[in-house]
């Protein structure tokens, strides 16, 4: 679970580096200020992460004063952090916001002009599609009837022949004819020409995107929740940042804490109190021996005495306890030796509890690390130190 939060922390670090560095390198306006700009925001960025950690660090270590402080500059840097991310959020959803915005303006443009060209050719009413050939025979037709009544007529009607009046009469009816058809080849070309563009239209409309709303997550938080108002966009970005830098936090903290957690007191209480009889290790050189101290019957007089003092467990395990990387010490092993030096310096024990609750405050103090094999409790990367055996072998009094 340590390794899973620490890869988390890494990812999402240099994702929340990277997102205010591109902020930062936005804001400038040369390649020299934009390169500072991404390098400072990116800094606090990073220093927001390292600093959650070296707080949490401090603070179990004891220093609780300088946890704090840390603590305080982290906050800081959190809140700037989470308004460049934000700034960086904002920027990007900008541009993305445009660009729908045109697709959407460009999509109810062609649709107001598809609506005003399928309406303008609606109003041409009805008419005869009529080509170029109809229209030339149609003045064909006019020409040949001019000439007959300018035949029989004359050309100013100088002489009338017995067939002038109808000569007049199919002039008259070819010239309308020829009328008639040259308005309706004219709305024949206006109607393709309309047709030619409401065709155009509908297939820009065909081959554009398809976009919905400018922004669509605003667009259904605000049919969700009406009362959110217009401003729903901008408090979903903001939520974002803060939820995204907060998870980095909570990760970093899970990382730093999760090394320190302790076992509960009653297991390692009560291997402490079931192993017996005592022994310590008493190394010669060149190879270590095992001296046994037998427990020795305590004497009335010191067993009813309430003043006797009692052996402290902090200062016992810090002078019979070392640094050995590799190492483990089973828990119950150094009750034997805290029991062991009480009796021999002539001190009273603590109780089973005291001594879990002292061991687990100097285990967190220290750094400590704890694993548990079964029943059994040790202490990881420490040894007993050795402690030399009496001369004349006498027995420690209690």
């Amino acid at each position: 679970m340590r390794k899973m939060l620490g890869f988390l922390v890494v990812l999402c670090g240099i994702a929340s580096i990277a997102m205010t560095a591109r902020y930062g390198w936005k804001q400038a306006d040369n390649e020299i200020d934009q390169a500072m700009s991404a390098m400072m925001f990116g800094t606090i960025a990073l220093c927001a992460i390292i600093f959650d950690g070296t707080a949490i660090r401090l603070w179990l270590s004891g220093w609780r004063k300088a946890g704090g402080f840390i603590g305080l500059i982290a906050s800081l840097a959190f809140v700037v952090t989470f308004s460049n991310s934000l700034g960086s959020i904002s920027s990007r959803s900008d541009a993305v916001e445009a660009q729908r915005q045109t697709i959407t303006d460009t999509r109810a443009d062609n649709r107001r002009e598809l609506i005003r060209l399928e309406d303008a050719l609606a109003r041409m009413g009805t008419f005869t599609p009529t080509d170029p050939a109809a229209v030339e025979a149609a003045t064909r037709a006019a020409n040949t009837a001019t000439d007959r009544r300018r035949a029989e007529c004359g050309e100013n009607n100088e002489k009338r022949g017995p067939l002038c009046k109808q000569r007049e009469a199919e002039d008259a009816a070819a010239a309308t004819n020829l009328a008639t058809t040259t308005a309706n080849k004219s709305t024949t070309d206006r109607a393709r020409g309309l047709e030619a563009q409401i065709a155009r239209v509908k297939e820009e409309l065909g081959k554009s995107e398809n976009v919905g709303a400018v922004n669509p997550l605003t667009h259904a938080l605000s049919q969700i929740i009406p009362s959110l108002g217009e401003g729903v966009g901008s408090k979903m970005q903001a939520t974002i940042a803060f939820v995204f830098e907060l998870c980095i936090v909570g990760m970093m903290l899970g990382y730093e804490v999760i090394p320190h957690a302790t076992p509960s007191p009653p297991a390692a209480c009560a291997e402490v109190a079931e192993h017996r009889p005592q022994t310590v290790l008493v190394p010669t050189a060149p190879k270590p021996q095992m001296v046994v101290v037998p427990p020795a019957p305590k004497p009335k007089l010191i067993a009813i005495n309430p003043d006797r003092p009692v052996g402290s467990v902090k200062r016992i395990l810090t002078d019979h306890m070392e640094s050995a990387p590799g190492d483990m010490v089973e828990v119950a092993d150094i009750g034997n030796r805290y029991r062991a030096v009480c009796r021999r310096d002539g001190k009273r024990t603590v109780t089973p509890e005291e001594f879990c609750t002292e061991l687990d405050d100097f285990c967190r103090t220290v750094g400590i690390k704890r694993k548990k094999v079964g029943e059994h409790l040790y202490l990881l990367d420490v040894r007993l130190a050795s402690v030399e055996a009496p001369d004349d072998h006498e027995e420690v009094v209690a």
